[in-house]
């Protein structure tokens, strides 16, 4: 019995971050999936990591903590499934920018609808490039990534450290902020060339042609190239995704690393 109740111990504390990366990465953490599949689908991915992550530390160190330090490194491995989903949960917003840029340039920016995954009024566009990615996500083995850098972040940043470097954090949420206007940006270029493009050619027909109705031809030349840019931009997007998202997960693990170790990794 004690030794349950000491493995209860160690598997609360390792549960407590996969719990935070699940109820707040996309798109898990989607309004549409109840709390209780949440919490189930936490559940399963701690008891499938407790035997590779009990390996990499000596956790029944944890037994020996008081009961107030013992909840504190509970906070702590809150904290760090947070922050990892959150860096996730930017670069996966990174798509819905993208999408009003795109609604922006082609007009649309009035018609929005409401998301069921956030419950928010997003772009049509957006509402199109989530389900566009939550089908890409899962296609490509997304929730297996999210384990393998579970895995990770367990050997990278173990339950017994306790360091903290502020320069690091915040360095960290600038760089993450920065990068993902420019990959945006990467992404939407194509759209605001032509947008610009169209632009400057109604111009010049509006001094050519100055009877010509510009009003009305303008719109839907700006719709119908926004549609065949977005077509054309739709592959780079998805091997942008596909390149970028293992490598974001990484990345986040390595640099909450450097935080909780003091910025030395």
């Amino acid at each position: 019995m004690e030794a349950f109740l000491g493995h209860f111990q160690i598997f609360l504390v390792l549960w407590a971050r996969v719990f935070a990366i699940v109820m707040v990465v996309p798109p898990l953490s989607s309004l549409v999936i109840p709390t209780r599949v949440k919490f189930t689908l936490s559940f399963l991915f701690a008891v499938l990591l407790y035997p590779v992550t009990a390996k990499t530390g000596n956790y029944f160190e944890l037994l020996n903590l008081p009961m107030l330090i013992y909840f504190l490194v509970i906070l702590k491995e809150l904290l760090v499934g947070l922050i990892i989903g959150f860096l996730v949960g930017v670069f996966m917003a990174v798509f819905e920018l993208t999408a009003e840029i795109f609604s922006m340039q082609m007009g649309l920016s009035f018609a929005n609808v409401v998301d069921p995954s956030n419950n928010q009024e997003v772009p049509l566009l957006g509402s199109f490039f989530y389900a566009f990615i939550t089908f890409l996500f899962f296609d490509m083995g997304g929730v297996h990534m999210i384990l393998n850098a579970l895995s990770d972040s367990y050997v990278k940043v173990p339950i017994m450290l306790y360091a903290y470097n502020s320069e690091e954090f915040i360095n960290l949420g600038v760089k993450y902020f920065g990068m993902m206007f420019v990959l945006a940006l990467k992404i939407a270029l194509p759209v605001i060339m032509m947008a610009v493009l169209v632009v400057v050619v109604l111009g010049l027909l509006g001094r050519v042609a100055p009877q010509a109705n510009l009003l009305m031809l303008g719109m839907p030349l700006q719709w119908g190239v926004g549609v065949l840019m977005l077509f054309i931009a739709a592959p780079f997007a998805v091997d942008l995704f596909s390149y970028s998202f293992p490598r974001v997960l990484s990345d986040s693990v390595e640099y909450i690393s450097k935080v909780v170790r003091g910025g030395h990794v």
